[in-house]
């Protein structure tokens, strides 16, 4: 069995960035679709 490579500051920061993009997505997807059936967000 392998062990685990450390992790490094930066992986939990780019982890952070496609959580962040990801929100945003969705964000902008809800709204799209609040809008096609003309419904509040």
């Amino acid at each position: 069995m392998k062990k685990p490579r450390p992790r490094k500051k930066s992986d939990y920061e780019s982890f952070a960035e496609g959580v962040g993009r990801g929100l945003r997505m969705a964000a902008r997807s809800a709204r799209r679709t609040a809008r096609m059936y003309d419904t509040p967000i």
